[in-house]
């Protein structure tokens, strides 16, 4: 952890690093080159097709294949803006206004049903939305879920098709998961102090301007994985997070959950239903890969992972 902390302080100490101002934005072509990227893979699409993004995330009603959909269950990992995790705040009410006085970054993140996209609200209802799998474009590919993706998209992108995709960078290194990684030290070392300050760093940012984590101990801990988890969405860290915290088998064996959306034709009013679709498992053996019999077989000194 000392040499961890080493590391991470040496970048943020470097003094060429900050974060970006708005945390939608950053993630978005139109502002390529920017202070938080450390290291990025860069497109070009404008020669031929790399990495369509813009195709790959949009609802099927925008032209998109909406390949990733969100569940319910990180739709659920966004505070409100009291700070409180949705099922610890007294006033949130999962029939009504549930996507209101969210974490800025739900929006950055995240379409919902309603949420304004191009000129018009995402329509995952049924029936007959848009953008559900009724739908007269695309519709096969609708959410599963009631979600679909926002970050990287570039949203002047219209009718993602060929080459008309934008070239969003991915990014392999950002400050933001630097100031992250350094708050994790600094919490496994005992400074409590200086975990909050860095944690704070990142949701005091303007876009953001969340409450600060004032906790302590292990809820402090809580907060932080959780702030990553929500910090970092879609940037391919959860997966390894939760399995060097060794809490893969708690986390990732939740189900999944979805929400879907009626709108009465009538009256036009919408009711919502919550459900699991999806049975989730990962067993302790999968901390670990097996080892192939063709190399025990060469090998007889070797042993088996566990579970294998």
């Amino acid at each position: 952890w000392e040499l961890a902390a080493e590391a991470t302080k040496a970048v943020i100490d470097l003094g060429i690093y900050g974060l970006h101002d708005d945390y939608g934005d950053s993630y978005k072509e139109y502002d390529l080159y920017h202070s938080e990227i450390i290291w990025a893979r860069l497109y070009n699409n404008d020669e031929y097709e790399e990495f369509p993004t813009e195709r790959s995330h949009m609802p099927p009603g925008y032209y998109g294949y909406a390949h990733t959909h969100p569940l319910q269950n990180m739709v659920d990992s966004y505070e409100r803006t009291t700070g409180l995790l949705p099922k610890d705040d007294p006033e949130y009410d999962p029939y009504n206004g549930q996507w209101e006085n969210r974490d800025p970054r739900f929006y950055a993140s995240i379409l919902y049903d309603g949420a304004m996209y191009q000129g018009r609200e995402v329509e995952c209802f049924i029936p007959g939305g848009l953008d559900s799998y009724q739908g007269p474009i695309e519709a096969w590919n609708a959410t599963t879920t009631g979600y679909y993706v926002r970050k990287f998209a570039n949203e002047n992108i219209v009718v993602p098709r060929g080459l008309n995709n934008g070239s969003t960078p991915w990014p392999y290194i950002r400050y933001n998961a630097v100031l992250l990684d350094y708050a994790e030290c600094m919490f496994m070392l005992g400074n409590e102090a200086e975990a909050r300050e860095y944690i704070n760093r990142i949701r005091s940012r303007p876009s953001v301007n969340m409450p600060p984590v004032t906790e302590s101990g292990e809820a402090l801990w809580e907060r932080y994985m959780n702030e990553r988890k929500v910090e970092l969405y879609m940037e391919e860290h959860r997966y390894f997070d939760v399995r060097r915290w060794k809490i893969a088998e708690e986390v990732l064996s939740v189900n999944a959950w979805k929400v879907d959306i009626f709108k009465d034709e009538v009256t036009g009013e919408k009711s919502y239903v919550y459900s699991e679709f999806q049975e989730r498992n990962f067993p302790e053996k999968m901390y670990y890969l097996p080892i192939p019999q063709d190399e025990i077989d060469r090998n007889p000194n070797l042993e088996q992972n566990p579970g294998y």
